[in-house]
């Protein structure tokens, strides 16, 4: 992978990562909406390298193209989805400290 698709990669991980972990620590419907998120952007990240490759191989290919477009609004749905998870478990978790 290019350098700059390997470190958004690797954010995109962490921020799976976080929310996982985040998700784990409750038993809300908002934890476990975060462990979801997480374990689905930890799936497309895991898969991203096979749908790159296809598509790049086969750019002329209408069968490719339109799946790796619904691969990337996928990921970027879930990865959406887990920061915002990780946002609100965060500011939740600072407001009920105070």
């Amino acid at each position: 992978m290019p350098p700059i698709t390997a470190f958004s990669v690797s954010i995109i991980g962490l921020v799976a990562a976080l929310a996982i972990y985040l998700g784990a620590q409750g038993r809300t419907l908002t934890h476990r909406l975060s462990a979801i998120s997480g374990v689905s952007v930890v799936l497309c990240v895991a898969v991203l390298p096979f749908y790159l490759l296809k598509a790049f191989d086969n750019l002329g290919s209408e069968t490719y193209e339109a799946g790796f477009i619904a691969y990337l609004a996928a990921t970027c749905v879930a990865a959406a989805a887990a920061l915002g998870c990780c946002v609100r478990l965060l500011y939740a978790g600072r407001s009920r400290a105070a």
